[in-house]
């Protein structure tokens, strides 16, 4: 079991300390109770067990939202590998460049305490064709059994279609943990102009 714990750890220390701690806010669980939490959690995981699953985001910029995802794949899975996404691209809906993305998921998996339970963080580039970016991700995955996720249209269609299972997952708080409404918050306190 995975127990949500109160983040400590500075996030990529090198950042603006006012966007810092901004950062380290939406890496905070909602306010509900562990109890109410994992509850969210059962729903719709299946209870199968893998032994390795692969979680894939943009991580624009890290969220609970994100480790929610972590934490229903650790349910069905015994270690996970995590896909950053978009590692080559830099615009308005990726500002943050891969190291700073791939800095403040570490961060944030050790300060939830399942550093042990993670296979590998692999950076993912874009490609505008699907045969082409799968590929490239089982080069930089390596081995995995199964792909947990919420993005049906995308990621979760694109290995279904390959014969890869993947499963669905529920959204945690949507309103509240989503990288556009939080990229938009930090551009109207003018924190995002500090990390290029």
């Amino acid at each position: 079991m995975v127990v949500v714990k109160e983040t400590r750890t500075g996030i990529a220390s090198d950042l603006d300390p006012k966007l810092r701690l901004r950062l380290r806010d939406h890496l905070q669980p909602p306010s509900m109770t562990n109890e109410e939490l994992f509850s969210l959690m059962e729903l719709g995981i299946p209870q199968k067990t893998f032994d390795t699953g692969l979680v894939i985001g943009r991580f624009q910029p890290p969220h609970f939202g994100h480790l929610f995802l972590m934490m229903q794949a650790l349910r069905v899975c015994d270690k996970i590998a995590i896909g950053i996404g978009s590692a080559n691209v830099i615009n308005d809906k990726n500002p943050f460049p891969i190291d700073i993305r791939e800095r403040l998921l570490r961060e944030a998996i050790h300060d939830l305490g399942i550093t042990s339970r993670i296979a590998r963080v692999a950076p993912l580039n874009d490609f505008h064709n699907d045969q082409k970016w799968f590929e490239n991700t089982l080069l930089q995955i390596g081995q995995f059994d199964v792909v947990i996720g919420n993005n049906e249209d995308g990621v979760n269609r694109v290995f279904r279609e390959r014969g890869i299972p993947a499963i669905g997952t529920p959204l945690l708080e949507r309103n509240t943990y989503r990288g556009e409404r939080i990229r938009g918050e930090l551009i109207a306190e003018g924190l995002l102009g500090q990390i290029t």
